[in-house]
């Protein structure tokens, strides 16, 4: 998958992830650490953001050009999922945004 973000046509955040398991050891250790999901989460427009608890959950926050990037780790897509939208309700009801939409 790519992802690439840019603000006023200026590139702030790019990422390049390809996973071919029949070439690499995906259940090996460093590779996801014994997890079966993996998510990425770009925030931009915040001045900082916390990661919620979450059991099952191993994520990172990093600080792009512009905006933050969690990587989150988990047993499960549903749970990642709820992660992602735990972070963006989160940084809603500090008042960032009027309508969370996820």
């Amino acid at each position: 998958s790519r992802v690439a973000v840019a603000v006023d046509e200026r590139p702030v955040f790019l990422d390049h992830n390809r996973l071919i398991p029949a070439e690499m050891a995906v259940g090996g250790i460093g590779f996801f650490e014994g997890y079966a999901c993996q998510g990425l989460l770009y925030v931009y427009g915040y001045d900082q953001i916390a990661l919620p608890k979450g059991d099952g959950i191993e994520a990172a926050v990093s600080k792009a050009r512009a905006g933050y990037t969690v990587r989150i780790l988990g047993d499960s897509g549903d749970a990642v999922y709820q992660f992602m939208k735990n972070i963006f309700l989160s940084v809603a009801i500090c008042g960032q945004t009027d309508t969370p939409q996820f």
